[in-house]
């Protein structure tokens, strides 16, 4: 049983099998693979002994059948083509509840002509694509040529051609290209890229509180000590005065009109007759 395309449903991963006769009897492997739908692209056993594969487990009702009666002969493959889209509508809702195993006698031309139907269909891939991937994951996988006709017919009416693949292809490797030359925006999580410069020097605008050898200025520096503007002219004195300055003051100067100075015993004024009893 082999694994060729997964497909995400409500966050589980489904996938589509191609295997034989073997793998379609291994109760085992089909649980373990989360097998839901089986499609059996063999003949009937009332038909063909040899060519038939039973549905072993159809009377359990554990998974869901379909049958596709055609052999592996060129006579089949008009039959096949017919019942192409009921192949992809079968595998197509089987994917949407679970994984889905196509089978035929040894998982080699009919089993891989019903999921190419569908890969074309459903997936959009060119038939050579998609052959190319299912052949890398089961190598022994190839429809026989009367099978890879009416591939042919189904994929220019339902699939990509090859050319427009291709042309997307080109298109996806061009965008990886661009991805890796365009410059990272934003915070980086890893190194650098490209040449790396001198560290820079942090530059300070305005006061602060560490020393000032440690910081460049911006703007030409003005001399210590020296202020701004005309300054007055310097003091000749300390505490000179402001405004016209009086002479300096003598010890008993008087202001004013001076009076003779008083002679000892001398009375000022008119003075009064002696009395008796000053006589």
């Amino acid at each position: 049983m082999s694994l060729v395309y997964s497909t995400a449903n409500g966050g589980k991963r489904n996938s589509l099998y191609i295997g034989g006769r073997s793998d379609a009897k291994s109760l085992e492997k089909l649980e373990r693979y989360g097998i839901s739908h089986i499609l059996n692209v063999t003949p009937g056993k009332e038909a063909s002994i040899q060519a038939g594969v039973p549905n072993f487990f159809e009377k359990k009702n554990l998974f869901r059948y379909r049958r596709v009666a055609v052999y592996d002969a060129p006579t089949s493959a008009p039959q096949l083509l017919e019942a192409a889209d009921s192949v992809v509508k079968f595998i197509s809702n089987g994917l949407h509840h679970g994984s889905v195993l196509v089978h035929c006698q040894h998982g080699v031309s009919r089993s891989t002509t019903c999921a190419l139907f569908y890969l074309v269909r459903k997936a959009k891939m060119s038939l050579t694509d998609a052959l190319q991937m299912i052949q890398r994951r089961r190598p022994q996988a190839q429809p026989i040529p009367a099978f890879m006709k009416i591939l042919e017919q189904y994929a220019k009416v339902h699939g990509a051609s090859d050319h427009d693949n291709s042309q997307k292809r080109v298109f996806q490797s061009q965008s990886s290209a661009n991805d890796r030359k365009r410059p990272r925006v934003g915070p980086s999580t890893g190194p650098p890229t490209g040449p790396v410069g001198p560290p820079q020097t942090r530059t300070e605008i305005g006061p602060s509180s560490s020393q000032a050898h440690s910081l460049k200025e911006i703007g030409p520096s003005l001399p210590s000590d020296k202020t701004i503007g005309p300054s007055p002219p310097p003091y000749q004195q300390q505490n000179k005065e402001i405004g016209p300055s009086l002479p300096p003051r003598k010890d008993d100067i008087s202001i004013g009109p001076s009076l003779p100075p008083a002679k000892e015993d001398e009375s000022i004024g008119p003075s009064l007759p002696l009395t008796k009893e000053d006589k």
